[in-house]
């Protein structure tokens, strides 16, 4: 199973807020049948690192830190009342995309 498929197991399974980091994709993914606690110091959060292209390893993130943006199934495939979790990290996650700057410059390949 791939880590998208495994990370909406484990979360829906715990109820946790999976963060997955990797050199291919990094992501956060929410539980999609739960309404999230009132309170976020309720929150579980748990973080994998894909390492060497096979390890899977916990990764500890410190309090407030950027998370990765949200799966699209997170945010189009859930229950109505899980929809709420994304709104609670929203400030951190376009921290985590202000860290991403794109290069919008290009080469043009028809120069000589």
């Amino acid at each position: 199973m791939t880590i998208p498929d495994m990370g909406y197991a484990i979360a829906n399974r715990y109820n946790v807020i999976l963060v997955c980091l990797s050199s291919v994709q990094d992501l956060t993914i929410f539980p999609l049948r739960t309404s999230p606690p009132i309170s976020q110091s309720q929150h579980r959060l748990i973080c994998i690192g894909h390492v060497y292209s096979s390890h899977f390893v916990q990764v500890r993130l410190q309090e407030g830190c950027p998370l990765p943006t949200v799966d699209i199934i997170s945010s189009s495939n859930c229950y109505p009342k899980a929809k709420g979790w994304a709104s609670f990290y929203r400030d951190r996650m376009q921290a985590f995309l202000d860290l991403h700057v794109v290069d919008r410059s290009y080469v043009d390949l028809m120069e000589d």
